[in-house]
């Protein structure tokens, strides 16, 4: 239902549609090098106290803009080739691994100070 929204409003808009990546190609694995960016936006965003439905709203809000924005604006995209959805879900589950572990962290800190 996303993509296919994301797509129309693109072409509605007058803008071409970017392949998605194909096998090898950043965007189309589980996890490839953004792995490591989304992670550490979602650490810092547990850090700031970001509650877990803020923070899913936040990876799942930012993967449609993507979508849409790579047909936009393909040039403000160092691989503007569109995720695929294994690598978009991949991409989420990345951010939340990060935010578990500054939360995780975080508790622990606090704990550690109360004993």
């Amino acid at each position: 239902m996303g993509w296919g929204l994301a797509t129309a409003l693109a072409r509605h808009l007058g803008s071409a549609h970017q392949r998605t990546a194909h096998s090898g190609e950043i965007n189309y694995a589980f996890v490839d090098p953004y792995s490591l960016a989304h992670a550490a936006v979602g650490a810092i965003l547990g850090l700031v106290g970001l509650r877990l439905g803020a923070l899913l709203a936040i990876a799942i809000g930012w993967e449609l803009a993507e979508h849409v924005l790579k047909n936009l604006i393909p040039a403000a995209f160092p691989h503007p080739t569109q995720d695929t959805l294994a690598n978009s879900i991949g991409d989420v589950l990345s951010a939340l691994l990060g935010w578990a572990i500054a939360r995780g962290a975080s508790a622990a800190r606090h704990s550690s100070r109360e004993a």
